[in-house]
């Protein structure tokens, strides 16, 4: 049978305490099977012997009508078998083509409700055995208790290839990967959480690779990982279709077969690239505004009158419906550390917007206040080195992916600790019910700032890629999940990758971002259409939602394409958030 799309098949290997068998360290993809024929030779019967002729002597007399019948039957049995045989043999090469291999979940729209067994467990050669493995996740008690969080950490290279201003050759696993997951995990554990580890890898993680990120990793965290998981497919941009290559485009789709495999097992799971540092503090947070939308959502009304004269975009305070709660889920901002401000510096302008770092609720007397880089950027001095540096300060940090042109600010309901939050960009709300639309308060509103005729006059389009910010990764617990999967995203959110909202098996040209970076699930087209918020009441809750980009690269990269104006410190934005919210606040009163 022929396919369009074939899914390659991997390796998935997990550590398991007590077992002392090896890997072979040439790694060999398990879906290469060598089947190998042992031929015994067939001892033919000597005619003349005794129990040859006994046998023959004994042979009662049929008619010709019963051996016709006998055939019959044989016959019927033989082509019995044929089909069996061939339905066994499709359903290997289906399970070979299009599965991760080793998983349950079976996705194959054919066989939806097939599942098929688990590899055997195997172990990681070289240094003592330790740690527990994914399968071995303590069941949940119904007691009260932190989340089970499973942390997978999809990895391109494992050695640099020197694009994007890294350094060819230079060992991505060890110098990038290793910090990163190490750093992050002891810090959810830091926060009380049940962690185990997924790396979703292009390359084949050798086993003594694989002992080092081991050794790295507590002996309570669970490791388990894919190998050569990049799905194998056609460049859906040209036509003909004619040959088969690596969709490493894909490689960012890879983390969902993950997720729908281990759905039951735990209660949040956060999904990043490489070089993204996640804290425990981040994912308290995530989870705490996550509680407050649902919350919100048991008391919010159906619907909502609107003011006279006032449309649905711009209507930015006041009570939210249920239908418009559903639609938010917290956000976060990439931000990097300025390295060498001399040659790398910020914006040189901030634009006509002011930078008001005074927050009335939190520090009387005037006092300034700054972004806390803490909960993003400080790490341990075992992560740190030449281009991560231990403790940063607030005025080091920097974003490139938005600025506070195209935000808009709104007041949550009065109810909500919440209080005010920057909606950030990606959605289109043109086709939507009034009950549904989330305005907010624009930061040129009533053209404060730029005029009609500047470039500032016009409000970007909600899907202007320079604004969206791209979050390197995404989080959810498994609530947020199976809503999303069934009911907010067409097409759902997990595999199967179906038509109409998913082409070729989904390996058609979205880019990495659509799947890794959370922009399915604040864009319009055939994605989710969600709203992304994140809260400037005070410093403390914006600073939890940036995320690090350890690579540090992107100010180099950038630089050198002359985006230097992209450059925007984190301090000037959470000051120019804060005086659009205190005039927000203003005109709440006329």
């Amino acid at each position: 049978m022929m396919m369009m799309m074939m899914q390659r098949p991997a390796t998935t290997n997990t550590t398991t305490v007590g077992e002392s068998s090896s890997v072979p360290s040439t790694a060999v993809d398990s879906a290469q099977v060598q089947t190998t024929t042992t031929s015994t030779p067939v001892q033919q019967a000597d005619p003349a012997s005794s129990s040859t002729l006994s046998l023959i002597k004994k042979r009662p007399v049929v008619s010709k009508t019963q051996d016709n019948d006998d055939d019959h039957r044989l016959s019927i049995k033989k082509v019995i078998a044929l089909i069996i045989a061939s339905i066994v043999l499709y359903v290997v090469a289906i399970r070979s083509i299009c599965l991760p291999h080793g998983y349950h979940s079976y996705y194959h729209p054919l066989f939806r409700f097939i599942t098929f067994p688990s590899d055997a467990t195997i172990t990681a050669s070289g240094g003592q055995q330790h740690g527990r493995s994914l399968q071995a996740v303590p069941p949940h008690d119904g007691k009260q208790q932190k989340e089970r969080v499973l942390y997978i950490v999809t990895t391109l290279a494992e050695y640099n290839t020197g694009s994007r201003k890294t350094v060819k050759g230079s060992d991505r696993l060890q110098e990038t990967l290793i910090p990163v997951m190490s750093e992050s995990v002891q810090t959810m554990l830091n926060a009380g959480y049940h962690v185990d580890v997924f790396l979703v890898c292009h390359y084949i993680l050798r086993p003594e690779r694989y002992q080092l990120v081991r050794d790295a990793l507590p002996e309570s965290v669970g490791l388990d990982f894919w190998n050569s998981a990049t799905p194998l497919g056609y460049d859906t941009g040209k036509n003909p279709f004619t040959k088969l290559q690596n969709r490493t485009l894909h490689l960012a789709r890879q983390h969902r077969f993950v997720i729908k495999d281990k759905l039951t097992k735990y209660d949040l799971f956060a999904c990043f690239e490489d070089d993204m540092v996640i804290h425990g503090k981040q994912i308290e947070h995530f989870i705490a505004v996550t509680k407050e939308l649902f919350r919100l959502r048991e008391t919010a009304p159906d619907s909502i009158p609107l003011p006279d004269k006032v449309k649905a975009d711009e209507h930015y305070h006041g009570p939210l419906t249920k239908s418009m709660l559903k639609r938010m889920i917290p956000g976060f901002i990439r931000v990097e550390v300025l390295l060498d401000e001399d040659k790398f510096p910020a914006q040189k302008s901030t634009g006509p917007v002011p930078i008001d770092l005074e927050f009335s609720s939190s520090s009387p007397g005037g006092k300034e206040e700054q972004v806390s880089p803490e909960y993003c950027c400080h790490v341990a001095p075992q992560t740190s080195n030449a281009h991560i540096p231990e403790s940063p300060s607030a005025d080091k940090l920097m974003l490139w992916e938005t600025n506070v042109l195209p935000l808009g600010v709104r007041q949550m309901p009065e109810n909500s600790w919440l209080d005010w939050v920057v909606m950030l960009r990606g959605p289109n709300q043109n086709k939507l019910e009034p009950n549904e639309v989330i305005g907010d308060y624009w930061s040129n509103r009533d053209r404060k700032y730029w005029s009609k005729d500047e470039a500032g006059g016009r409000r970007p389009a909600p899907q202007e890629f320079k604004y969206i910010n791209n979050q390197g990764g995404w989080m959810a617990t498994r609530e947020q999940l199976w809503e999303w999967h069934t009911e907010i995203c067409p097409g759902g959110f997990l595999p199967p990758y179906e038509a109409p909202h998913y082409r070729y098996d989904g390996l058609d040209m979205r880019n990495v971002e659509w799947y890794s970076g959370g922009m399915q699930l604040s864009t319009i087209r055939h994605a989710c259409n969600m709203q992304r918020i994140i809260a400037i009441d005070h410093p403390a809750n914006f600073s939890k939602s940036l995320l690090y980009h350890s690579a540090n690269n992107k100010q180099q990269q950038l630089a050198g394409e002359g985006k230097r104006e992209w450059f925007v410190k984190a301090n000037t934005l959470l000051g120019q958030l804060n005086a659009i919210r205190k005039q927000a606040s203003k005109d709440i009163l006329r």
